[in-house]
């Protein structure tokens, strides 16, 4: 169905919003600007095909389609969109600037709230208007299924083997950068808060295996009830080391170094 379509795109919106974060937290917070500098232009194609003339597309043209029918949603899609790139030009700006730092990274964790905050809002609000407002606007859901072929179709052909492409090599590039610092990152927003730490260890752990000597984490709490709870439960933790900031309203980065030779006495 044409919904589950929708809720999958926001899916993968999601995955590279994620690696967008990651690689502006942790451009700031390592001191390593070629994450973000190899990351920002995957993620701005990435936007301009898949979330400007794709996603957004598709729910813009349906919500005219359904309005000139004379059923208008009350969910204000195209001055949501317009908000969203408006925020996105604060990133570029930055960017532009030569920020590779705090700025930056708060600038895109802003832009991932809002982001974030616009795809739980259509899935709250816009979507059940479509649900009930498709039918009465006398439209068949093969039409849309029409209207989104459409829209694919006016990207090329490829165009979402291109996508797939564009987030699988910022995942991997995330990895490779971090990795050459000996350093990984972790966004925990999504994880149940009961889970997080339990989480946390075993990143941890894992780190310490494979020769890691930093974890950069992404979470929506202020860390310092981890950092003590690390400082009596974790011997390799160096809290003389520990980071942490706040990057937007609700977004926290910290940088969790474990002490030097720790992982070879374990």
């Amino acid at each position: 169905m044409w919904l589950d379509e929708l809720v999958k795109e926001h899916l993968v919106v999601k995955e590279a919003l994620n690696y967008l974060l990651l690689a502006g937290g942790s451009s700031y917070i390592l001191g390593l600007k070629e994450v973000i500098e190899d990351i920002l232009p995957l993620w701005k194609e990435f936007k301009n095909i898949y979330i400007d003339s794709c996603h957004h597309r598709k729910e813009e043209i349906l919500v005219e389609k359904i309005s000139s029918a004379g059923h208008r949603p009350g969910f204000m899609v195209k001055e949501e969109h317009l908000i969203l790139r408006e925020e996105f030009k604060d990133v570029m700006s930055r960017y532009v600037s030569g920020d590779r730092g705090f700025g930056l990274a708060s600038a895109i964790a802003s832009y991932y709230e809002a982001m974030r905050r616009h795809i739980n809002d259509e899935e709250d609000k816009l979507f059940k208007e479509l649900l009930a407002l498709i039918p009465k606007a006398g439209i068949e859901d093969s039409r849309v299924e029409e209207i989104f072929r459409g829209v694919e179709r006016d990207l090329g052909e490829g165009a979402h083997e291109k996508i797939e492409r564009l987030v699988k090599e910022m995942e991997e590039i995330i990895a490779r950068d971090l990795g050459k610092a000996g350093s990984i990152a972790l966004n925990v927003i999504d994880i149940a808060p009961n889970k997080r730490h339990v989480l946390i260890k075993e990143v941890i752990s894992k780190m310490k295996d494979g020769r890691k000597q930093s974890l950069v984490l992404i979470n929506d709490h202020e860390p310092i009830p981890l950092y003590y709870e690390l400082l009596n439960t974790e011997e390799c933790f160096d809290g003389d080391r520990f980071i942490m900031n706040r990057l937007s309203e609700i977004i926290w980065i910290a940088l969790i170094p474990l002490k030097t030779g720790c992982p070879q006495t374990i």
